[in-house]
């Protein structure tokens, strides 16, 4: 008999439920906990090139296994996912497929792990690729496979303006302390575009940098400085560039970093990550996290001077898509997620400047996924 229906019995989905059918799995959660016979479909996984037919939930309830008219499938988080930090936002998250960008809301502040979608914005002619939040929370950045676009951000998001200056599928994007420049590239381009915003509030292509070759990976440093690697796909590179504006307000690279890892192919990549507070870069090249520590950068981030090395490598081997293993490394000083295929690693720094390593199967997240980005220190 295929199995269609399935309470959640832990006391941390208390009254939950799974339901499914030929063309959806929906997971409900009571309307209130009073009244536990009154439910609303949280979220739902859509199944679309085959027909949605039975499901087990393990007994521990912390990994589901499905099975269509095809395949027999083991379920995960993938979606793209950052918590808004701001108390008018408080516990509230954004998360991208590639057909959507939703905004979900605690259903109420005193079950804060209990969210609802408030609403979402669909992506109908383009596939979502990237977003980027700004520090103050009052605009985002999207790319998707046509177009940058710029968001502002009241009770609902709403499409201010649209650049159109790539040629393929934007790759990832970038917003400057100041959050008066952003960058992008693009999948197969040959080049970086600076955007900067006008006295009028209107954002502009101010720069166009040429590339040898094609850029994967991108982010701001400081006002002035922002680092760049290049490389076809998930090919691993030898080093990156860096990046600093001249007297006339235009970027050039000045410098490159030689990192770890060159020759190795990784099929799945996380965003490189920058902390302003332990003026830290994370750096996935190929199997290998480089950590580049800047130095000399002052407070207002607005130094074009400073040095840096790559004075630490954490080596990622994975096997059968599930287990991460990692060599034991010296004091990193920064707290962040990064999330790796079927596994997130967290870092946490202690009161003696030691980072432990928590290792977390995304199959023990099940639904309620709630680590976010700490881009703050």
């Amino acid at each position: 008999m295929l199995k269609l229906f399935s309470f959640l019995k832990s006391d941390k989905y208390k009254n939950s439920f799974i339901s499914g059918s030929g063309f959806a799995l929906c997971y409900f959660v009571p309307y209130n906990q009073s009244q536990p016979e009154f439910w609303i479909e949280k979220f739902r996984i859509p199944w679309v090139q085959a027909d949605f037919n039975t499901f087990e939930i393990s007994s521990y309830e912390n990994f589901m296994v499905t099975g269509d008219n095809e395949n027999v499938k083991f379920w995960s988080f993938e979606n793209f996912l950052q918590f808004l930090k701001s108390d008018k936002y408080k516990n509230s998250f954004i998360s991208g497929s590639g057909f959507a960008l939703c905004f979900f809301v605690p259903y109420n502040q005193s079950q804060p792990e209990f969210w609802i979608e408030k609403f979402r914005i669909p992506w109908v002619q383009a596939d979502f690729n990237t977003f980027e939040i700004s520090s103050y929370e009052n605009f985002m950045v999207t790319g998707d496979n046509e177009n940058v676009k710029f968001w502002s951000f009241e009770n609902q998001f709403v499409c201010q303006q649209i650049i159109a200056q790539h040629e393929s599928s934007i790759q990832a994007l970038s917003i400057n302390p100041d959050e008066n420049s952003v960058i992008s590239i693009a999948l197969k381009d040959h080049y970086i575009n600076v955007m900067a915003i006008s006295d009028k509030q209107i954002w502009y292509v101010k720069q166009v940098i040429q590339s040898p070759d094609v850029l994967q990976k991108i982010c701001f440093i400081t006002n002035q400085i922002f680092v760049a690697q290049l490389g076809q796909g998930y090919q691993a590179t030898k080093d990156i560039q860096l990046f600093k504006i001249n007297t006339a307000e235009k970027f050039y690279m000045f410098n490159k970093i030689p990192i770890k890892g060159k020759g190795e192919n990784w099929y799945f990549s996380f965003q490189t990550v920058y902390n302003p507070i332990k003026q830290i870069l994370i750096l996935q090249n190929g199997k290998q996290l480089n950590i580049i520590r800047f130095t000399n950068l002052n407070t207002q981030f607005k130094s074009n001077q400073g040095y840096f090395e790559c004075n630490m490598v954490l080596k990622l081997q994975l096997f059968m898509e599930h287990q991460v293993m990692m060599e034991s490394f010296q004091q990193l000083g920064m707290t962040n997620l990064i999330e790796l295929k079927q596994e997130y690693i967290i870092m946490k720094m202690n009161k003696n400047n030691i980072i432990n390593i928590e290792n977390i199967d995304v199959q023990k997240l099940y639904f309620l996924i709630y680590f976010f980005l700490e881009f703050k220190g």
